[in-house]
């Protein structure tokens, strides 16, 4: 018998820390604001997803194909209704509302 927990299934982001944090970044030094700015851009992207996320490339190995541009594909499961955004901490993983199912056929369109 195996289990897991507990685990945590809300939202990983509080927008509204998240969007002041990104106004004080505006003010800071340019060194560091050119690199805490996208940082920031891409948390405010990330914080209305949903808590997990695929990582394209694993998920493209386990069904034989090379992965599609991940702009590509987030603009793919856009149009198709889901919620999508890149993760901040991995370049190669997407955040979707999409199933595993979803996501696989989108996959297998594009590539």
């Amino acid at each position: 018998h195996h289990s897991v927990g507990p685990m945590w299934a809300g939202p990983l982001f509080e927008a509204g820390f998240v969007r002041s944090a990104a106004e004080h970044a505006g003010r800071m030094a340019p060194a560091l604001h050119k690199r805490v700015v996208p940082l920031f851009a891409r948390l405010m992207e990330e914080a209305e997803g949903p808590p997990l996320y695929w990582n394209i490339a694993w998920r493209c190995k386990a069904l034989g194909y090379g992965p599609p541009k991940l702009d590509t594909l987030i603009a793919k499961l856009k149009e198709k209704g889901h919620t999508a955004s890149r993760t901040h901490f991995d370049d190669h993983s997407v955040r979707t509302s999409a199933s595993l199912e979803q996501l696989d056929a989108i996959i297998k369109e594009l590539v």
